[in-house]
């Protein structure tokens, strides 16, 4: 009977040691997913600060310095404008989202929304950014026409060989911080993974 009672009390022993294991595990895990939640909102924020500096020169720009009269040259600075105002739209909706990922949750629960959020992430940084992009140069070409009348040739085409550099040096730039923030939220994911088979 006591031999019975020691080992009983040996595997209650045993048990609470792996509760603290588990729970310092889990614990760490907890950390190091809040660490990447705060890189990825700084990264979010980031984002608006650029566009939103972006659109507030693109308007100046259209407003103060050159502001055009062609109507083609109207709707092209529009689709420009319009496709920034959308980009950041979509960077607060993100925010959102990432907010919503409530950790409270049951784990599970909270893993099939951090699924849903980076496939979110995903479908912003391929297709949609690349949709804005496209139309953004588009709006662009539209102004040509009416810059070309107003500066000549040689400064519209060395404004445009300048878009078309820097713009391949931005795209470079944001490619890599796109693929960090990216992984990120997939070390989330698999931390949260981690946490659900404990």
């Amino acid at each position: 009977m006591n031999k019975d009672f020691e080992q009983l009390q040996d595997l209650w022993e045993q048990s609470k040691e792996d509760i603290a294991v588990t729970d310092q595990t889990t614990s760490g895990y907890a950390t190091l997913i809040d660490s990447k939640k705060l890189k990825s909102k700084q990264f979010h924020f980031g984002n608006i600060f650029v566009l939103l500096l972006t659109l507030v020169v693109i308007v100046t720009f259209f407003i103060f310095i050159a502001p055009v009269r062609e109507l083609v040259s109207r709707i092209g600075a529009g689709i420009m404008i319009f496709g920034l105002i959308l980009r950041i739209l979509i960077e607060f909706y993100s925010i959102r989202k990432a907010r919503q990922l409530n950790p409270a949750l049951n784990a599970l629960s909270n893993l099939e929304e951090s699924i849903k959020y980076l496939k979110l992430r995903k479908w912003i940084h391929k297709e949609l950014t690349i949709g804005i992009l496209i139309s953004y140069t588009i709006g662009l070409l539209m102004i040509a026409p009416e810059f070309q009348y107003y500066l000549g040739t040689l400064p519209v085409i060395i404004f445009y060989g300048m878009f078309v550099i820097s713009g391949a040096i931005i795209i470079w730039k944001i490619r890599k911080q796109i693929k960090q923030e990216l992984l990120d939220i997939q070390e989330i994911i698999n931390l949260k993974k981690q946490i659900t088979t404990h």
